[in-house]
């Protein structure tokens, strides 16, 4: 901050400072400050028996980001043996534009003909936009 004054000699001077402002925050485990701005909104000054009195109304922002672990697959094996145990018995699904019963079959691990005896579809019939439950095949 550089104040101007005029002196009892009359002459014209300038006062350099830098200030300083804290604002105190706690961070959580994990956590650190991205960004801190500081922002000047108001200033005064007035001349005091000590010299200048000075006041500024200073708004902190500060940005905290919080570092996390993000599990992530490690390997694959190629060849690996799906447990067909972790699939689900019947799904449901909401037949899309132009996807056919074989489709749907191969994407979650049936067949045509047990999607279509499920919902009561006759072989061929397109299914778009019908709700549809569809079963998992298991093989033995």
């Amino acid at each position: 901050m550089t104040v101007l004054y005029k002196s009892s000699d009359g002459q014209y001077y300038s006062v350099s400072r830098r200030l300083t402002s804290e604002a105190p925050a706690e961070l959580g485990e994990n956590e650190y400050a991205a960004l801190v701005r500081a922002n000047c909104t108001d200033c005064s000054a007035a001349s005091s028996a000590a010299g200048a009195d000075v006041r500024l109304l200073v708004d902190f922002e500060l940005l905290v980001v919080k570092r996390i672990t993000v599990p992530q697959i490690a390997s694959v094996v190629c060849g690996e043996e799906l447990d067909p145990g972790c699939l689900p018995s019947i799904t449901v699904v909401r037949a899309g534009a132009g996807e056919s019963l074989w489709a749907l079959g191969k994407r979650y691990r049936s067949t045509a003909r047990l999607i279509a005896e499920q919902n009561g579809l006759a072989d061929g019939e397109c299914p778009e936009g019908l709700t549809l439950l569809i079963p998992t095949a298991r093989h033995k």
